[in-house]
């Protein structure tokens, strides 16, 4: 393995492999919030006491599908301008609505994944968040078609509730490929028993990724290198921590993979503010 300094695009090859030209990917150039109203809907105006942000995150969650709560809160900074995203006027926000069951909110543990620059700390926490029903009913009342969450979606193709940790991991991958210029997607669908979790796509071309928490069996894993080899000619795999990503790249080397790009969630979270490259390595 070598370092990356300029992750490099998927080839011809790959897009054309991965066939997911109707899927659709958000970038965080992409999204467009719309017009909200200016009051809340009459019947939802004593619960949504401080309409404007609370609006705002459930506009940004319908309409993105972004579950890793901090990319909410990005959003609504980026377009409040003068809030930041860990502001106490937009957790408060946040907690109104998970209160009011307007969104659903689950903490979920990364094992193994610090603070940048601090590997005694605990265990970095997330929080997913997707609509409820009752939100939901708030954003068709003001006009918009919310869609699926990427934790409804992973809910649904993965196993239910049983998979939120790895739901975690998915959500914090594509909330770092997004800060570094990619457009994403979960759950892409795709021909055999495989499905991969991520679809990537930049510059018109797409990549295929597994996100791999090394929960499961490692014959598993070898299907899953297999099936990205068929799609796209190389193996493309996001793991846990550092230690963790060189096994799962021996794994696909075993597998037959004489090409592949990897990364890990500690790497991209001790860059994020410095957006180093999205993959730490590559053969």
């Amino acid at each position: 393995d070598r370092p990356v300094t300029e992750a490099p695009a998927p080839d011809a090859a790959e897009a054309k492999a991965c066939d997911t030209a109707s899927v659709q990917a958000l970038g965080l150039a992409d999204v467009k919030l719309p017009a909200l109203p200016a009051v809340a809907p009459g019947r939802f105006a004593d619960q949504l006491q401080t309409w404007p942000r609370q609006a705002l995150a459930l506009a940004a969650l319908g309409c993105t599908g972004w579950s890793m709560r901090l990319a909410i809160a990005d959003l609504m900074s980026a377009n409040l301008t003068t809030v930041k995203a860990d502001a106490g006027s937009l957790r408060r926000a946040f907690q109104v609505l998970a209160r009011r069951q307007f969104w659903i909110e689950q903490k979920v543990t990364v094992a193994g994944v610090h603070k940048p620059d601090l590997a005694e700390a605990d265990d970095t926490t997330l929080i997913l968040v997707r609509l409820a029903p009752l939100g939901q009913e708030v954003l068709r009342a003001c006009g918009i078609a919310p869609v699926p969450s990427e934790w409804d979606l992973l809910l649904a193709s993965h196993g239910g509730a049983a998979q939120t940790a790895h739901a975690g991991l998915v959500c914090a991958f594509t909330y770092h490929a997004r800060l570094r210029g990619w457009a994403t997607a979960v759950c892409p669908p795709a021909d055999g028993p495989s499905q991969p979790d991520v679809l990537l796509r930049r510059d018109g071309a797409d990549l295929c990724v597994e996100v791999e928490g090394e929960s499961g069996e490692a014959e598993r894993r070898m299907v899953k290198w297999q099936r990205q080899i068929e799609r796209q000619g190389r193996v493309a795999v996001a793991a846990v921590t550092a230690e963790m990503r060189l096994r799962l790249v021996a794994e696909a080397q075993a597998a037959g993979a004489e090409h592949g790009l990897a990364t890990d969630l500690q790497t991209l979270f001790d860059t994020q503010k410095s957006r180093g490259p999205l993959w730490a390595t590559e053969w």
